[in-house]
């Protein structure tokens, strides 16, 4: 998802002269702050397109005049300041959940990692819900790190007997896979 984002604003920028920097944070809020500083110090920055996560942020140091645009999540505090990318997280998850319930799904595991949407969670809760179906706190795994989490996986399925697993996110459900 993220490198076609990156490659499209790349490629549409570049016919305008502009130059795309990249920079990554690892979803470490302290990283994404000193990588502000340093870029607006260059003070030839045309614009940003910040592909946050929830958390804390400092976001006050983007100068008001340096068009803003946020991908998939808007932080709080730029709400309203800034063009902001994102889909119905709410809906993908209850779309989900209707879709397993429909199939006859009852013992489901959600993967979530601590920065994923709360709002594609509270869908799936809800789509579960309307079909008398309880998703409690044990059948949500809430992952440290996305990387290397097939031992856990495995685990919370078995556990569980699970039936059907979804995840916060495609790159959670590929290693998931």
């Amino acid at each position: 998802f993220y490198s076609e984002v990156v490659g499209n604003i790349e490629k549409h920028v570049r016919d305008e002269g502009i130059a795309v920097e990249l920079a990554g944070t690892n979803n470490q809020p302290e990283v994404e702050q000193r990588l502000l500083a340093t870029i607006l110090a260059e003070e030839r920055v045309a614009g940003i397109v910040l592909i946050s996560t929830p958390g804390p942020h400092h976001f006050e140091e983007i100068p008001t005049d340096v068009p803003l645009v946020t991908v998939d999540h808007c932080p709080p505090e730029l709400e309203g300041k800034c063009v902001s990318i994102t889909c119905d997280n709410f809906a993908g998850g209850h779309s989900a959940a209707i879709h397993l319930a429909s199939l006859g799904h009852e013992r489901v595991g959600y993967i979530n990692v601590p920065y994923g949407s709360p709002h594609r969670l509270e869908g799936f809760r809800k789509g579960f819900e309307e079909h008398g179906i309880e998703l409690g706190e044990e059948w949500v795994m809430t992952l440290e790190s996305a990387w290397h989490i097939e031992a856990e996986v495995l685990s919370f399925v078995a556990r569980l007997e699970l039936t059907a697993l979804a995840s916060v996110n495609d790159m959670i459900a590929m290693q998931a896979m």
